[in-house]
């Protein structure tokens, strides 16, 4: 699903229109975005949680090069889906 498909859906979902429904999902992963950067979850019912997770420096290597990078260290965030919605997907 597209970032326009889905403010559509949460548009005719909740009644608002499509811009309101664009400014709040990015009001939410903004939000998101700042929690988790500071290595907090975010817990959502029925749905799953986020959380974000450090990874430190490492060197890997370039396949197509051989040369050797050094990687920054960054912050991914990870979603880890509630049993409910795992079944419900599976199942349709």
């Amino acid at each position: 699903m597209e970032s326009k498909s889905l403010h559509t859906t949460i548009a005719t979902a909740a009644g608002i229109d499509s811009a309101t429904a664009s400014a709040l999902t990015a009001a939410f992963v903004e939000a998101l975005r700042e929690h988790c950067s500071s290595l907090r979850t975010v817990a959502l019912p029925r749905l799953g949680t986020f959380a974000g997770v450090k990874h430190e420096e490492a060197v890997t290597v370039d396949p197509s090069t051989g040369r050797r990078l050094l990687t920054p260290p960054h912050i991914d965030i990870e979603f880890t889906p509630r049993q409910a919605l795992k079944h419900a997907v599976k199942n349709g």
